[in-house]
């Protein structure tokens, strides 16, 4: 399959919805169908190598952001599902629960960056559960942190060259041979090439956002509330 017509899930209007509606814990909230929300963005060709050349950069970055993502909602889903909570619940949720059934009990390092929890040994089966959840994607976590805090960064090139291509892609089309018909779907695909682009920081950022209100979450088992 041609890498521009990969769907770059963390774009789509489902995610950033999430994002906004949801504040520091959005990530962990997964909705089952998420039906009626925007199709996923996605970056395409156009055929046109002249055009195209100055969006393949993007698709390294988009596959780092979506595997970040995807990284931290399976941990996410882990620790809610750990509580026998579903998948409209959030760590969130699952963090409270943990409190409810286990407070005091509770100890929170951090090591090379990573949560390391550890709980009595009379908690329940599903606190225990949980803090295993925690533990085991801990790795993951610092991992995608990382990942989401170097993107805007090496987006911003690629981000400032989409910027430019629909003042150049007419002239480019048109010395391609492109027919006024091709010409006005190529400019279509320009135009979301370039929103799927631009939107890179801005997604990276609430993404990273929201894994960092998690992790002060799970922190929050030690005592602090």
């Amino acid at each position: 399959m041609n890498a521009f017509n990969r769907t770059i899930s963390v774009l789509c209007g489902a995610a950033l919805v999430a994002l906004s509606a949801t504040g520091t814990d959005a990530l962990a909230k997964k909705k089952k169908a998420d039906k009626g929300d925007a199709a996923p963005a996605k970056i395409e060709a156009t055929g046109v190598s002249a055009i195209d050349d100055v969006f393949t950069p993007a698709q390294a970055i988009l596959d780092s952001l979506n595997g970040a993502t995807e990284s931290l909602n399976s941990v996410n889903a882990n620790i809610v599902k750990a509580m026998g909570l579903g998948e409209g619940d959030s760590v969130a949720d699952a963090i409270a629960m943990m409190k409810e059934k286990a407070k005091g009990k509770f100890k929170v390092e951090m090591k090379d960056m990573k949560p390391a929890v550890t709980v009595a040994d009379d908690a329940g089966d599903d606190v225990k559960a949980a803090v295993a959840a925690i533990n085991d994607g801990g790795k993951a976590m610092v991992d995608a942190i990382k990942t989401l805090k170097g993107i805007p960064d090496q987006a911003k090139e690629v981000v400032a060259a989409a910027k430019a291509v629909p003042g150049k892609a007419p002239a480019a089309f048109k010395e391609a041979g492109l027919s006024v018909k091709d010409m006005g779907g190529a400019l279509k695909t320009v135009k979301n090439n370039v929103k799927a682009v631009g939107g890179i920081p801005g997604a990276a950022k609430g993404t990273l956002d929201a894994a960092k209100g998690n992790l002060d979450l799970i922190k929050s088992l030690g005592g602090g509330e």
